[in-house]
């Protein structure tokens, strides 16, 4: 004979351990709640009596059968509850499990023991009581707080489709269906309906947050923006017969990963269709503003691609001397267009707009010729290249300032002198004005300085009047490895000094080079009045003379000719 062996179930063990399945303490209040409102309560109602007792009761049709609420796996729901809503049958277990001691009382009738008395299955008896319509539960030795409670029965009621109290005090429901659909409409509002295989779905153009509730209570959400709370969000009441909690605490969709997926499958493909709807009959410009930032949250590539334009918002706009990286700053000074505006094929097409990427940071091996044409004719550059798709048509017209050197034709002023700065030295040439040349591209300027890299040499060309600093920080970013630690005292150091360079070749005459380097410098009391004979050796060596007294004593022609250009200096001044 053949041995057999069946499936058996230790009840009394089963029973025990089942305490350990609920790992969210609070999941009992949900479950509460559901139970209500399949019963058919226009509301429920918590009520909280300290130390540890929590009252639960609701108005709707009350529980014919109290043993159902002791078989597990036997919800006594009826046919239709069961097909639609799938319940598990084990929810008044969370109940039992979360407290010392349960009182039941509906239809008159009464149903109060300890937790250990039903895990050891013993007979329980059903007492006659005042309590006839709806459904009243009395939890003592509840373990959650006040604060626990109250945060808790919030957060379940907000897609709750019936109001839900907590010790007199109406819970908000924002997220139920039936107040969504009654709320005035915001403008960036787009439709809410049922899209089949997913649920009851409110969308909004500004959302790309996620709020999922299953039978009213929240199971999913995936929040891009940390400040969703502020803004319109994606809600959706999933189909039961679609998704399914997982069981026992119903705190998560069962195969999460799946679910997800087909949750934001199907949102993708209800904005391809209705955006679909659109094209040829709102403009591209109208299209961008509403839907871009929809498109690219979703992957909607084709039709980015199908849509003549993209928002300019995307670029900025340069604007003052180009500079090297410092702290986390983009290069030179970029300012975002106005919202709403965009970029059309057409205008790239006839070269009214230009746009660039890839704008230089550093001076090593690179140079900064293309971004001062580019800043001097006003291109716009991407600010971010991951907010284009690979494959988008824009990647066409958009100009890669690349490291490969134009050329600079000038005039040259003066000599050639070196200056030592941060990183490198820098061959200094001064002019009136410069031509940029570089891919075709070509700029005449007398307002903007450039530096470059020729022959392992770094040059700078710079037109009178310029301004040192913004030289320097073409050339360097004065800044350690670490963005946050900016060397400004260096940079003001260096200024100084290249300032001083700078009026040394545009002032040939010693005289006015020294007034040009002292300016206010020596306006000191002890100076004032004084006559200074300063000279300059061959190496370079400063020798200053006091010859004040000298002039005094002298009544020579040399002193009666010094005291004379004395006097026409001072009144000159």
């Amino acid at each position: 004979m053949t041995a057999t062996v069946t499936l058996q179930v230790n009840q009394s063990r089963l029973i025990g351990n089942l305490k350990h399945s609920f790992t969210n303490q609070s999941t009992f209040l949900s479950e509460l709640m559901q139970n209500a409102r399949r019963a058919g309560a226009s509301e429920v109602r918590f009520e909280f009596h300290a130390p540890h007792t929590l009252v639960v009761i609701d108005n709707g049709h009350g529980i014919d059968n109290l043993q159902n609420l002791l078989t597990i796996a036997e919800s006594g729901w009826d046919e239709v509850v069961c097909n639609e809503e799938r319940p598990f049958g084990m929810g008044f277990m969370a109940a039992l499990f979360a407290s010392d001691k349960v009182t039941v009382s509906s239809h008159n009738k009464c149903l109060s023991f300890h937790r250990e008395d039903a895990i050891q299955q013993r007979p329980i008896q059903i007492e006659p009581c005042d309590f006839q319509h709806g459904t009243r539960i009395v939890l003592d030795g509840i373990t959650l707080s006040y604060e626990a409670l109250r945060g808790s029965i919030k957060s379940y009621t907000r897609g709750f489709s019936i109001p839900v109290y907590f010790n007199d005090e109406l819970c908000l429901c924002e997220h139920s269906w039936e107040h969504l659909i009654t709320q005035p409409l915001l403008p960036s509002f787009e439709a809410y309906g049922e899209v089949l295989g997913l649920g009851n779905v409110i969308f909004d153009v500004n959302s790309v947050d996620l709020e999922c509730y299953l039978l009213g209570i929240p199971i999913y959400r995936d929040y891009v923006d940390i400040y969703s709370y502020r803004k319109p969000i994606t809600v959706i009441h999933l189909d039961p017969k679609h998704f399914i909690a997982r069981s026992p605490d119903r705190d998560c969709l069962y195969d999460l990963k799946g679910a997800v997926s087909k949750i934001k499958d199907g949102i993708k493909n209800w904005w391809i269709q209705r955006i679909q709807l659109f094209i040829g009959v709102l403009s591209d410009e109208q299209i961008i503003q509403r839907y871009w930032k929809v498109m690219k949250h979703w992957g909607l590539y084709e039709l980015m691609n199908q849509i003549k334009a993209v928002p300019a918002h995307l670029f900025g706009r340069l604007e003052g001397v180009p500079e090297c990286l410092r702290a986390g700053r983009v290069s030179g000074s970029q300012y975002r267009l106005q919202e709403g505006s965009v970029i059309t094929l057409n205008q790239l097409k006839s070269g009214h707009v230009k746009i660039c990427t890839g704008f230089p940071e550093y001076m090593s091996k690179r140079n900064m010729i293309p971004a001062v044409i580019a800043t001097i004719q006003g291109w716009l550059v991407l600010l971010n290249a991951y907010d284009i798709p690979h494959d988008h048509w824009l990647h066409g017209y958009l100009i890669h300032l690349s490291n490969e050197n134009g050329s600079v034709d000038f005039e040259q002023l003066g000599s050639e002198p070196f200056y030592s700065h941060m990183n490198s030295d820098l061959e200094v040439k001064l002019c009136e004005s410069l031509v940029l040349n570089w891919q075709g591209h070509s700029c005449t300027t007398s307002d903007y300085p450039v530096v470059y890299e020729e022959d392992d040499l770094h040059i700078a060309v710079v037109p009178k009047n310029m301004k040192a600093r913004s030289v320097l920080l073409m050339a360097d970013s004065y800044v350690y490895s670490d963005e946050s630690d900016l060397l400004d005292v260096e940079l003001e150091i260096d200024t100084e000094e290249l300032s001083i360079l700078l009026s040394s070749m545009q002032h040939t005459e010693p005289a006015d080079l020294l007034k040009t380097i002292l300016g206010d410098r020596l306006n000191l009391p002890s100076a004032r009045g004084a006559t200074l004979l300063i000279s300059v050796s061959n190496t370079g060596q400063l020798v200053t003379t006091n010859v004040t007294e000298l002039l005094k004593a002298s009544d020579g022609e040399l002193a009666m000719l010094l005291s004379s250009l004395t006097q026409e200096q001072a009144e000159a001044a």
